[in-house]
């Protein structure tokens, strides 16, 4: 199947609500993040907002923003299918940025006719991205990660590569968790029985 422009899958969730929030750390506040591809939309400060821009035909940015600052971006290429970089600007301010930007690509390879997303994690990202959901091609890296997780092993610089998130996969216990899972549940849902059916 040929995946639709990044512009139509931007179109076709602006104005989503996020299932993922946004946490004040000094306040404990959740915010909720509305995916929108225009800035002049981002005009409730009690929100947050993930600015969807399509520069090229297949790559898209987000900017996620709260009071006009920016406080997290990522770089997603192939027609959502690739997510090349997320960085998260305000680490000790904001909880829940990375995950809400991990969302939003999920949600723009799902509308681009995608069931993955894949990406490649260095350094202490690793965890991060293993804890959303997403895998290494080969069984040694992610039962480094599984013990790094359950403090059976120290170091986690050593464990990073090529990773990819199955979005229709879910968690198989506390050491294995799949958390965009959890957070895309009607989606996968939707995403599950079409892949059924193309099985058939």
């Amino acid at each position: 199947m040929e995946p639709v422009i990044a512009k139509n899958s931007t179109a076709a969730l602006n104005g989503l609500i996020l299932s993922s929030q946004l946490t004040l750390k000094s306040s404990k506040t959740k915010l909720d993040i509305i995916a929108v591809t225009d800035a002049k939309q981002c005009v409730d400060l009690t929100k947050a907002y993930a600015i969807m821009k399509a520069p090229r035909k297949s790559c898209i940015e987000l900017s996620l923003k709260h009071n006009n600052e920016e406080i997290g971006f990522a770089d997603i290429t192939g027609y959502a299918s690739y997510l090349e970089r997320i960085d998260n600007f305000c680490p000790d301010q904001y909880a829940g940025t990375g995950t809400a930007l991990v969302e939003l690509t999920a949600r723009l390879a799902i509308k681009s006719g995608y069931t993955s997303v894949n990406l490649y994690s260095v350094n202490d990202a690793t965890q991060f991205h293993f804890k959303m959901g997403s895998r290494f091609d080969n069984l040694e890296s992610d039962q480094a990660i599984k013990d790094f997780i359950a403090g059976r092993k120290k170091d986690e610089h050593k464990i990073f590569g090529d990773m990819q998130l199955d979005l229709a996969k879910s968690s198989t216990g506390p050491e294995s968790p799949h958390l965009m899972h959890t957070i895309l549940k009607d989606d996968v849902e939707t995403l599950q029985l079409t892949l059924q059916h193309n099985a058939n």
